[in-house]
């Protein structure tokens, strides 16, 4: 069996044609982290375009990909939480000949829950991994905290009451910004009560310190969940949202740009929002207005309802009276 690129890590993409059964094996027992790495991730993307072009996938691989992570006493935490992370929605769209956000977001929720569901014990064990003093900055300590926060994930995947009572605590006995933000990540993705008092709480604490504030806006604006739009228009009329200040607005309309299944749904309303933000910020700061433009860039590759939604809106953003060069040149490169 060829392992490839082994000790290797530019960033390449290599076409290889494995047979049945040979990612599998690497992903659970190559001793090359670079290979192992570059294993899960292929397992898990093969399943989620699959999923996506609604083929039977079976993600018994997967899992035991992931199990078979967890249990390794040779692979560091920080190793561990970016290899059992499923590749983004943005990622999997690289694949598809004709990207559908909705059938993309179904593909991974469906693989993230059945990871969740079929291995509780060695998520909760990760998830509740010490050794990680919130003052520890070594490498070891930041391992173990992104480890912790991204089985949280997938248990919530899996069981979202679980997962918003695991996030709740987590949140709530947080002696840093990682476990915290980590938590309420989390949480504002699920439908529970939690959500709301974690996010009150949140604001109540740090409201005063602009830096962390925009934290607050940006995980709300990347929340995966099919109201986020509403939620991200109620935010840009909140009292501490200015479009004046650049990180405020790249916490929002920024990361909402950026958040794929959010951003393209189907009515239009994310493109609309996101059109309206560039326009309003052209007035006060061209550079970062134009900076949000390629978030409609790529409309060709879309199904086609949503293709045109986003023509349309570059075309609104090119027509406008007085537009400045840097959006101008950005949203007619785009329809070129």
């Amino acid at each position: 069996m060829l392992s490839i690129n082994r000790g290797f890590s530019a960033p390449i993409i290599v076409e290889a044609h494995r047979r049945p059964g040979e990612l599998e094996r690497l992903a659970q027992s190559e001793t090359d982290p670079f290979a192992r790495f570059e294993a899960i991730q292929e397992l898990m993307m093969r399943a989620l375009v699959a999923g996506a072009r609604g083929e039977a996938t079976d993600p018994a691989p997967v899992i035991g990909a992931v199990a078979a992570t967890l249990q390794s006493n040779s692979l560091d935490p920080a190793f561990k939480g970016e290899a059992i992370l499923l590749p983004g929605d943005a990622l999997i769209a690289e694949r598809m000949e004709e990207v559908d956000p909705d059938a993309i977001h179904a593909s991974r929720e469906t693989l993230r829950g059945a990871i969740g569901s079929e291995l509780p014990d060695g998520l909760l064990a990760a998830h509740r991994s010490d050794g990680a003093d919130g003052h520890d900055l070594s490498p070891a300590a930041k391992g173990i905290r992104r480890l912790r926060t991204v089985a949280l994930g997938l248990i919530a995947a899996g069981d979202p009451d679980q997962g918003a009572a695991l996030a709740k605590a987590q949140f709530d006995r947080a002696d840093n910004m990682t476990d915290r933000q980590g938590a309420l990540g989390i949480l504002v993705s699920l439908d529970a009560p939690e959500r709301e008092v974690a996010l009150d709480a949140f604001y109540a604490r740090f409201h005063n310190d602009p830096l962390v504030l925009d934290k607050w806006f940006a995980l709300q604006a990347a929340a995966q969940r099919p109201d986020t739009v509403d939620h991200v228009l109620r935010l840009s009329r909140h009292s501490d949202f200015t479009i004046s200040n650049p990180n405020r607005l790249r916490s929002l309309a920024g990361t909402f740009g950026g958040n794929h299944w959010a951003f393209h749904v189907a009515d239009g309303s994310g493109y609309a929002f996101l059109a309206d933000m560039i326009l309003a910020a052209d007035k006060l700061n061209p550079q970062v207005a134009a900076r949000m433009v390629p978030a409609f860039g790529r409309w060709r590759r879309f199904e086609p309802k949503r293709a045109e939604l986003m023509r349309q809106s570059l075309e609104r953003i090119v027509a406008t009276p007085g537009l400045s060069k840097d959006v101008f040149e950005q949203a007619s490169k785009s329809l070129a």
